[in-house]
């Protein structure tokens, strides 16, 4: 479980009701992510694909304009959720 301790700490951080995106342009790493985000971290999540006149990012306009499809993973922190490092300060 060390190997995922910064995403951890990462969603420790995170307010209730904060939200993570992911956007990718790699199928395989949406999948992965997507099921990590479900079955690893038990956390509500919505998939999207990008619209193709997106152009929030650099790495959205170059992928898109090559007409290869980018996905989204949007995370949502619950008001139930608790990680190790909750109580955690510097």
């Amino acid at each position: 479980m060390a190997k995922y301790a910064l995403f951890e700490f990462l969603l420790s951080r995170l307010q209730v009701g904060g939200e993570i995106i992911l956007a990718t342009n790699i199928q395989s790493y949406m999948d992965n992510a997507e099921h990590q985000a479900a079955k690893l971290w038990c956390l509500p999540n919505n998939r999207y694909r990008v619209p193709v006149d997106s152009q929030r990012t650099h790495f959205e306009v170059k992928y898109l304009a090559r007409q290869e499809v980018c996905w989204e993973l949007s995370i949502r922190k619950p008001k139930w959720y608790k990680t190790r490092f909750d109580n955690w300060q510097a």
